[in-house]
C-alpha cells in the first residue's frame, strides 16, 4: 500500500453543512466522498439507521471506505456517527488498515442558520428523505465521550468553506506527521508510563547536558505552547496546532516506542529538567520503508547545539538497534534544520515536493 493514506472521517447533525464540506475536501485530495446516507438511502433505510440499530450503511461505507485506502488513497467519510460504536468502527478500520485516522466534528454554531439550511434542504439522491428541524432537534445531543479521541472541530457558521478546505487538507499532509501507528495507541487512549509496568526504562539515551527519555503528562503543555508557536512551526504545512493536535503527536511519538522499538523521545535539558522538545527515530508516512532521525525544539533552546547533540546520540545508537541507514526530510527553506543534519554527517540524496513545499532528502549510514 502506498504510505500516504490517511483516513479522514466527518461527524456531525444533519443541515451543519457536513456533506458540503466532505465533497469539497474530497475532491481537493483526489478522493473518493463516502457518503453514508447515499448507502442508507439505496437500501431503503431511515437516515437514522445507525443510531436505530441497522448498521447496514456503515457497513458498506467501511468496504468503500476501507477499499480505496488499500490502494492507497486517501478516503472522506461523510455520516452523522451518532453512536459511540459508529465511531469506533472508523477507529478500527484505520487501526484493521494500518492508516492515520483524522476525526473531524462539524458543527454550526448559529441555531437559525441551521434551522434554516434544514428546512430549505432538499433531496440531492434518488429516493432521499430529507431530514426535518424537527427530526434533528428530536434527536439525543451529539456529543463525544469523555474517553474518546479529541477531534478537529469545524464550525461552519464562522469558517468559509475553502478556508476549511485548506485547513483539513493541510491537517491530512501533514497527519499524524510521521506514519501509523495503532488507533488505540493515539490520544487518548495511548497512556504514557505504560514503559514502567513492564519493568522498561523510562531514560532512552542520556548525552553530556541532555536526558532523551519517554513522555509524560507534564510534557504536554510546554509542548502545546512550543507547536503553537508560529516561529516553531514556520517551516511545517500544516502551521501551529491546537491543543488536542499536539496532544495527539506526543502520545503518538511516544507510541512509536511501543509499535517500532524506537521511537522520539521527549528532550529534557539535564541541569534543570526543563523541557525542551523531542528528537529521535520515526518513519515518514511519505517513506515508510526508512528510518528518519526527526527533532522539533521550543524557540528559547534554539542555539545551543541541543538538537545536533540529541541526534548524535541517536545515530550512534542506531547500529545497536539493527540500522544501516538513516534518513532526514527537511523543508528546503528551513535552514536551521539543514545545518544541524549536515552537523550529523547526513548528506543530501534528492530533492521533492511535498504537500507543496519543496523537500530536501538526506541520509547517512552510520
Amino acid at each position: 500500500m502506498e504510505s500516504g493514506s490517511v483516513l479522514v472521517v466527518l461527524s456531525g447533525l444533519p443541515g451543519v453543512g457536513k456533506t458540503t464540506l466532505a465533497r469539497e475536501l474530497a475532491r481537493s485530495l483526489g478522493a473518493p466522498h463516502v457518503r453514508v446516507d447515499a448507502f442508507e438511502t439505496a437500501l431503503g433505510l431511515r437516515a437514522t439507521s445507525a443510531r436505530d440499530g441497522d448498521p447496514t450503511g456503515y457497513r458498506l461505507a467501511h468496504v468503500v471506505a476501507g477499499d480505496a485506502l488499500q490502494s492507497g488513497r486517501h478516503a472522506v467519510v461523510d455520516a452523522v456517527n451518532p453512536v459511540r460504536e459508529a465511531r469506533d468502527g472508523w477507529r478500527a478500520l484505520a487501526s484493521e488498515v494500518g492508516v492515520p485516522l483524522l476525526e473531524v466534528d462539524v458543527v454550526c454554531s448559529d441555531p437559525e442558520l441551521h434551522e434554516r439550511r434544514v428546512r430549505e434542504r432538499t433531496a440531492d439522491l434518488p429516493g432521499q428523505v430529507v431530514p426535518t428541524w424537527e427530526g434533528v432537534t428530536g434527536r439525543p445531543a451529539w456529543r463525544r465521550d469523555a474517553d474518546e479521541p479529541a477531534a478537529v472541530v469545524v464550525d461552519t457558521a464562522t469558517t468559509a468553506l475553502a478556508r476549511a478546505v485548506v485547513e483539513l487538507r493541510a491537517r491530512v499532509d501533514a497527519h499524524p506527521e510521521q506514519v501509523a501507528v495503532p488507533a488505540s495507541l493515539l490520544a487518548p487512549h495511548h497512556r504514557f508510563g505504560a514503559w514502567a509496568v513492564r519493568g522498561e526504562p523510562e531514560v532512552v539515551l542520556e548525552t553530556e547536558r541532555l536526558v532523551l527519555r519517554r513522555w509524560r503528562e507534564a510534557d504536554l503543555e510546554p509542548f502545546a505552547a512550543m507547536n503553537a508557536d508560529p516561529e516553531v512551526m514556520e517551516h511545517f504545512s500544516s502551521g501551529p496546532m491546537d491543543r488536542a493536535a499536539s496532544d495527539g503527536l506526543a502520545r503518538y511519538a511516544d507510541a512509536c516506542f511501543e509499535v517500532h522499538g524506537f521511537g522520539l523521545a521527549a528532550v529534557e535539558r539535564t541541569d534543570d529538567g526543563a523541557f525542551l522538545g523531542f528528537c529521535g527515530f520515526g518513519r515518514h508516512r511519505r517513506r515508510p520503508e526508512a528510518v528518519e532521525v526527526g527533532w522539533r525544539l521550543a524557540r528559547h533552546a534554539w542555539g545551543h547545539g541541543y538538537a545536533t547533540e540529541a541526534g548524535r546520540a541517536w545515530l550512534e545508537a542506531a547500529p545497536g538497534i539493527g540500522l544501516e541507514r538513516v534518513a532526514c526530510y527537511v523543508t528546503a527553506t528551513n535552514r536551521r534544520s539543514l545545518a544541524v543534519a549536515r552537523r550529523l554527517g547526513l548528506v543530501v540524496e534528492e530533492e521533492d515536493v511535498w504537500a507543496g513545499q519543496p523537500v530536501v532528502v538526506l541520509s547517512t549510514r552510520p
